[in-house]
């Protein structure tokens, strides 16, 4: 379905992006070669290799190498190394479109020295060997791109040492903010950090006007994105020993040793409500069905490409693999939940006016921006230099197309700009200002909603609805397809500006997610609602569970099972439906799945998402998000060879790149992601008391003495 079409445009960015610099022709008309100006060894080659020998020992023996070391199938790049060893050849990759069939791929090509990619785009002889592996019995339909990949054109300029200069200026303060400060506190008598502390409860009156030696920790409302962490649920206050300067907070920021208790759980608030830690394996389950789905989008560039082609036409596991696109509205509608969640007690308790309005805003920007934007300048000014290999153009050229819209991203508009497909920077990372944008409206909503529930529902059922018609409507003024199994639409540019990147696609999942979690609230603060129904009638829960893990399992495999074995092809208008209402349908079933485990019972599955190493996984799955795609790049463009395909070896490279992802992450999250958090705490604060007003209940808040 057109979940599918999520992965073909990135599919067709990859391969659009392959032809940078590079020499892209149809395959040539024979009447002009006459006119092409190759060189007489180059022509004398070419001659040759449709002969069985000639009385040139040279020619012969570069017909051989020519041989032994190209690629003779489709995705197969020959001997890489062997070839470039030798001064005397060039290694080019020939990528080859077969118009017809739909299929394409890369061949390698170990050249004499003297032939270039212009010569080759014109030699015709080669290519008559590779045409039956690819399917194709002629010429007529075939066309071709010849790449040097030794030709990346890029090169170092004043942005690249600006970005490492800030790399090395990130891990020296944090270096030196670990030793400096954990050498402050413990020339103290006692430590900064307290030690299995206790938690008492205060009413908000009594920390009103209180001025006290204690420093009040936490997170600024945040409206907490799924992609985020939400544990800290109330004000927490610590005794701080160490004198509050600004440089003292710059070092308490970057103190590793603070960080990493926090990512390994070991600072974890006793009374954090278990309930709320389930969306902790939500986000984890999430995060693993987006890195499995990029995996496998990948197949296409696998050397036995025809049964990759055959897994995504024929294959159930296929159809599971395939519905990670619907991860990222499950995102969306968990950072909707929590926002709603935490920001109902936060605007109760304060004046809705521009400066708090402002500091929301702030706050959500910070936890977002800083570390999008790290992985965005290392991407594109520092990565394309770690290695090289006869694909590695491919990585290069996925970089390269920040060089004209970094700004966008730096500005979190990048889906708002019109542009082609392989024009957007750093694209799998669309989310983050999508979740921001949707944000922008949250705050009002749940403003609403604590004056007036009536009209606050109103509110969230008028986004709901009205992200369901523009979904439904943009589908059809892209003139949305069925999913990839048909030939790339001419207008993609349109689809992608007009429905994938558009924020209201994605309206109805956050708010359902939204409307969900403030029900959840109203639920934990003692009215009767639709959760406390739930709650008590146990038989009616099960039977709400069961039906939304039904329809879900239903939703990703049998109903587009239909049309990817071409038993049934969907009527056009039920293709628009489906474009609009698909994603808030998949987001409801997973929330009535889990209704039981937020009311108290079904512990089994509360416990199993509340275990241990999802809490890991959730501290680090933004930083994650970001960083998986650029490992799967990595690793692919690196190899000197294409990998059979196989679920087997998939799954596999699956865990592979969520280790080195998830390691990658841990770093991302101490050297920038969490100390601009506490950094950003400590701008927000007042001079003598700095109030954490995440998750600030209406009648008491969490004190540590």
């Amino acid at each position: 379905m057109c979940k599918h079409f999520y992965y073909f445009l990135i599919a067709l960015f990859i391969s659009s992006s392959f032809a940078n610099d590079s020499q892209t022709l149809a395959f040539p008309d024979q009447t002009a070669l006459k006119d092409v100006i190759i060189s007489p060894e180059c022509k004398a080659f070419f001659k040759a290799i449709g002969e069985h020998d000639t009385k040139n020992p040279q020619i012969n023996y570069d017909k051989q190498v020519l041989s032994e070391k190209s690629g003779h199938n489709l995705n197969d790049l020959g001997n890489y190394h062997g070839c470039v060893s030798n001064a005397s050849y060039t290694f080019f990759v020939m990528q080859i479109g077969y118009i017809p069939q739909n299929v394409s791929g890369f061949v390698g090509l170990c050249s004499p020295h003297y032939c270039n990619a212009s010569d080759w785009s014109n030699e015709t002889t080669w290519l008559q060997n590779i045409i039956p592996t690819i399917g194709g019995p002629n010429l007529s339909n075939l066309s071709f791109t010849i790449i040097d990949p030794m030709d990346l054109s890029v090169h170092m300029d004043a942005a690249t040492f600006i970005v490492v200069i800030l790399i090395a200026v990130l891990i020296s303060l944090t270096l030196i903010s670990t030793f400096c400060y954990n050498s402050l506190a413990h020339k103290t008598k006692q430590p900064g950090r307290l030690e299995g502390s206790h938690y008492t409860q205060l009413a908000d009156s009594q920390l009103s006007g209180t001025t006290t030696p204690l420093m009040i920790l936490g997170r600024y409302p945040s409206g907490v994105s799924s992609l985020t962490s939400d544990k800290d649920d109330g004000v927490r206050i610590e005794r701080e020993e160490i004198p509050t300067t600004f440089f003292t907070g710059i070092l308490q920021s970057f103190d590793i040793s603070r960080n990493f208790d926090e990512v390994t759980g070991k600072e974890e608030r006793a009374d954090r409500d278990r309930t709320m830690q389930l969306w902790d394996g939500v986000k984890a389950f999430s995060l693993f069905y987006v890195v499995i789905g990029n995996v496998f989008l990948l197949s296409n560039t696998s050397k036995n490409a025809p049964a990759a082609l055959y897994f995504a036409q024929k294959s159930w596991f296929f159809l599971g693999v395939s519905g990670a696109a619907y991860a990222i509205d499950l995102f969306f509608f968990v950072s909707g939940f929590l926002g709603a969640f935490h920001l109902f007690g936060l605007l109760k308790g304060m004046p809705f006016g521009l400066l708090n309005l402002f500091r929301v805003y702030f706050h959500r920007f910070i936890r977002l921006w800083p570390t999008y934007i790290f992985v965005l300048l290392v991407f594109w000014k520092v990565a394309p230099f770690m290695t090289s290999g006869p694909i590695w153009f491919q990585f290069v050229n996925f970089s390269q197309s920040c060089d004209g819209s970094w700004w966008k991203n730096l500005l979190f508009l990048d889906n708002i700009f019109p542009g082609p497909v392989n024009q957007h920077c750093m694209i799998w990372g669309l989310s983050a200002p999508i979740d921001f944008q949707m944000f922008l409206t949250l705050p009002f909503i749940v403003w609403i909603y604590n004056k007036d529930r009536e009209y606050g529902k109103t509110a969230l059922w008028l986004m709901i609805v009205g992200g369901i018609i523009a979904s439904y409507s943009f589908a059809i003024q892209s003139n949305l397809p069925f999913t990839v199994q048909i030939d790339p639409p001419p207008n993609v540019n349109d689809i992608f500006n007009e429905f994938v990147s558009n924020p209201l696609i994605h309206y109805a999942p956050y708010f359902i997610g939204a409307y969900a979690g403030l029900l959840y609230k109203n639920y934990k603060n003692g009215e009767s609602n639709f959760y406390s129904w739930i709650a008590h009638n146990r038989v009616s829960g099960y039977i709400i569970s069961f039906v939304g893990l039904a329809l879900l399992i239903c939703f990703i495999f049998p109903l587009p099972r239909t049309e990817q074995i071409g038993t049934y092809i969907w009527p056009q208008s039920l293709v628009y439906f489906w474009a609009s209402a698909g994603r808030p349908l998949i987001v409801i079933c997973v929330w009535f799945f889990l209704l039981p485990s937020m009311t108290g019972y079904m512990k089994p599955i509360r416990n199993f998402l509340s275990w241990g190493i999802f809490k890991m996984f959730s501290s680090l799955v933004y930083p994650i998000y970001l960083v998986h795609f650029i490992v799967i790049l990595y690793i692919t463009s690196s190899d000197s060879q294409f990998s059979e395909f196989s679920v087997v070896r998939k799954m596999y490279f699956t865990l592979t790149v969520l280790i080195v992802s998830f390691v990658w992450a841990a770093i991302l999250h101490l050297l920038v992601e969490k100390p601009f958090i506490a950094l950003e705490r400590g701008m927000m604060a007042e001079r003598k008391e700095r109030f954490c007003l995440q998750g600030l209940t209406d009648s008491a808040s969490i004190v540590k003495v």
